[in-house]
This record gives structure tokens, C-alpha cells and sequence, in this order.
């Protein structure tokens, strides 16, 4: 009998998604992307009866045979009430299994079932290796073995249909189950699979190909074909990469791809058009992290990207939008043109930084809104060594310093 009625759970998005199926209205609050999320280590009391079939949460159980609490995972609760909704602990497991048994095929033990006896009765009856060896020559197998031992030793044969595939291995009971070659079997399906020629080219003329190879054997075969839309040039493909992988005209899905914007988010488009702002940046900061002195990997905008496209796209739009095709390419003309001004004019240069230092800035700054003022408080924290227990230790800001111009100057003077 379950005992736990209710549960507190953690809100991840398996469960989310499992829980608004059955109607529940959860709160969702924006993320740092403006996409509305439920926040993150957000928990909700639910019924147990709501967990997912699959979930491992520990609930309570009363045995109801001798009446112990026990504790055990919910999908193992539900898979050991499918047959019978009882529950038990471990030491009245066999009396429910005898339940089981009574309620299935009416006896309380395996051994009663005639299915069991007859196992048994074959296993024992011992068969003539002569009469075994014609059954394998009727069916185009050689039997190896020269004593028979049991109904579920293996056996050894050879398949004259695969004599290079040497020795294979079978029971007599799944030989009895009209089991054999496994590479005959896989022939037996290759043949229903298997396609004719006219089938073949029919498939090339539905997606719009002309097949030019005259005949087909099986899917591993080249096949030139030729594209309707470029007839000149002649192109090859297996049938199973073209039926299976779907490999068509590489120039059509050339001409496809150039097609496409290269963005989704006005974000990263923006930040693909400011080249020359990265280039003045990146010479500014000497080419290296200015905070470590090693190699940069990012360029930090020390007013946010956001800010800036947002300050531009409001001139055009009375909203600002993240995704790219809310605006047409005039617009987005324009936003880039006011988005570099802005770069160049009025926020200035970006800083070069290791990943790893720029990571641990929007780490304590986030995402939104920032500003110098961040930065500059920022850097003082880093030189303090505020943050050198989170860093690896060529990051770690002593070691910065002795990298630094002004160390090496004062080193030198001493």
C-alpha cells in the first residue's frame, strides 16, 4: 500500500515539459536572452500519483503482507503492480510471487506449470546424432559434432550455402525452432528489400534525377545520375546513401546554403559586421588578455552588445526583437551602419581577454547592461586577488603582475 502521497520535486525541463502535459501552469520569468524560462533550482510540491513512470524518487510502501514500511523507487513500485496490485518487502517477495503464479496459470510455483515439465521432458530426451545430422543436410547445413550431449549444448556447423563464414554455432532447441544461418536469414531479407532497377530509376525521376547507369545489383552500387536543374554535370551516389541519407545535387544544396542567412539572432549578426571595431580593439590591447598578459580568445564590449543593437533597432522597429527575421534587409542596413557608429564613436574599443577571465566577469556581472564601471571595478577585485581561488594558476593574479610592463620596469631599476 503507498504511503507517500505527495512529493517535492526539482523543475528541470523533462519534467516541465511532462508536467504542463497534464496541465499544470508553471511561472516562467524571462533569462538572460529574454526567453521566458521557469527559473532555474525552481522545486513544486506535486501528488506522487504525477511523478513520471520512469522517475527513481524514493516513496513509501506498506507491505501488505506482514505490514513493514519499506522505501522503494516509483517506477519500481508501478512495473511490480502490473499483475497484481499488491506490494511486499523483501522477505514476503515469495509470497507474492506464489500469488502471482495462482492468479497466471493457477499452480504456486514454476515447476507445476506443464510448460516447465515439458522443458525438462525435452532437455532429458536424448535424440540419435544420425537423425540430427539428416535434419541439418535437409536444410543445407553440415552438422560438425559426432555425439549429442543435450537440448541446449550447442552444436556445430558449417552452411553450404556460407562456407566462407567457416564454423557457426546453434542449440538443438533454437534449431528445432526452425532457427539456422544467420547469414541466411540476412539474405532472406535482403531479397524482400531488395530493389529492381525499374524501381531504382523511378525513385531518381520522383526526386527530380535522371539515372544514367543502365543496370543495379545492390545498394552499394555507384550509379551516375545527372540533376535536372545542372544537366551538364554528372554526379555519383551509392542507392543507400541516396535513399537512406537523403544525398542529392551538392550544387542545388550549395545554391540552397548560400541562400540562407547565415544568422538567426540580430545578436550574432551584428557582432559578424563590426570587423574593423575588432580589429582597432584587438591592436589597442596588444594583440594578448589585457588582464593576464597570455593569449585572448574573446573581445569583451565594455557597454553591452545588447545595448548597443538595441539602441540602433529602436530607431526602426517600436520593439526591439531578437531574432533576425523580424527586420527587412533595409532595416538591417540601417542597424548595422548606426551599430558600428555607436561602436567606433560613442561606447569605444572592446577589451582583448582569455576566455576563461571573461567568463568569470559575466559570471559575477552577468549578461545585461554592462558597463565600464563593471569592468573597472572588476579588474581592481582581480589585481586584489579576489578571485585567484577560481583560476587556474597561470590565470591567478600575482602571476599576471610579474607578466605585466610596470613589474618588469621595476624589476629592473632594483
Amino acid at each position: 500500500m503507498l504511503i507517500t502521497k505527495a512529493v517535492e520535486i526539482n523543475l528541470h525541463p523533462i519534467i516541465i515539459k511532462h508536467l504542463e502535459g497534464l496541465g499544470y501552469i508553471l511561472e516562467k520569468r524571462p533569462d538572460s536572452r529574454g526567453i521566458m524560462r521557469v527559473p532555474k533550482d525552481t522545486k513544486l510540491i506535486i501528488p506522487v500519483e504525477d511523478l513520471m513512470n520512469s522517475s527513481d524518487y524514493e516513496v513509501l510502501v506498506k507491505c501488505d503482507y506482514c505490514g513493514e514500511i519499506i522505501s522503494k523507487q516509483w517506477k519500481k513500485y508501478l512495473s511490480q503492480r502490473k499483475v497484481i496490485k499488491k506490494d511486499a518487502c523483501d522477505k514476503c517477495s515469495k509470497k507474492k510471487q506464489e500469488d502471482v503464479m495462482m492468479l497466471k496459470y493457477g499452480v504456486k510455483t514454476p515447476i507445476q506449470t506443464i510448460e516447465f515439465k515439458d522443458k525438462i521432458v525435452k532437455s532429458i530426451i536424448k535424440y540419435k546424432i544420425e537423425d540430427i545430422k539428416k535434419e541439418f543436410e535437409d536444410r543445407n547445413m553440415i552438422l560438425l559434432n559426432t555425439e549429442y550431449e543435450s537440448y541446449t549444448k550447442h552444436l556445430s556447423y558449417i552452411c553450404s550455402a556460407h562456407l566462407d563464414k567457416g564454423i557457426q554455432k546453434i542449440t538443438y532447441a533454437n534449431f528445432r525452432k526452425n532457427k539456422g544461418c544467420k547469414y541466411c536469414g540476412y539474405d532472406k531479407v535482403a531479397d524482400k528489400l531488395k530493389f529492381t532497377y525499374e524501381e531504382v530509376k523511378a525513385l531518381f525521376d520522383e526526386k527530380g534525377y535522371t539515372l544514367l547507369s543502365k543496370d543495379y545489383h545492390n545498394k552499394d552500387d555507384k550509379l551516375d545520375y545527372v540533376c535536372r536543374k545542372h544537366p551538364d554535370l554528372i554526379q555519383t551516389v551509392t542507392f543507400a546513401n541516396f535513399k537512406h541519407r537523403d544525398v542529392g545535387c551538392r550544387h542545388c544544396k550549395k545554391e540552397e546554403r548560400d541562400g540562407k542567412p547565415k544568422y538567426k539572432s540580430i545578436l550574432y549578426y551584428i557582432r559578424g559586421n563590426i570587423l574593423e571595431w575588432k580589429i582597432q580593439s584587438i591592436k589597442e590591447c596588444d594583440y594578448k588578455c589585457i588582464l593576464t598578459g597570455l593569449r585572448f580568445q574573446d573581445i569583451h564590449h565594455l557597454y553591452s552588445l545588447r545595448s548597443i543593437v538595441k539602441e540602433s533597432t529602436l530607431k526602426y522597429k517600436d520593439k526591439f526583437y531578437l531574432k533576425l527575421d523580424k527586420y527587412s534587409e533595409e532595416e538591417l542596413n540601417n542597424i548595422v551602419y548606426d551599430s558600428i557608429i555607436l561602436h567606433m564613436n560613442k561606447y569605444g574599443l572592446g577589451v582583448c581577454l582569455n576566455r576563461r577571465i571573461h567568463t568569470l566577469f559575466h559570471k559575477k556581472y552577468l549578461y545585461l547592461n554592462n558597463t565600464k564601471e563593471q569592468f573597472k571595478e572588476f579588474k581592481v577585485r582581480y589585481f586584489n586577488g579576489e578571485f585567484d581561488d577560481e583560476l587556474e594558476e597561470e590565470l591567478k593574479s600575482y602571476n599576471s603582475i610579474k607578466r605585466s610592463k610596470e613589474y618588469k620596469i621595476l624589476k629592473e631599476a632594483m
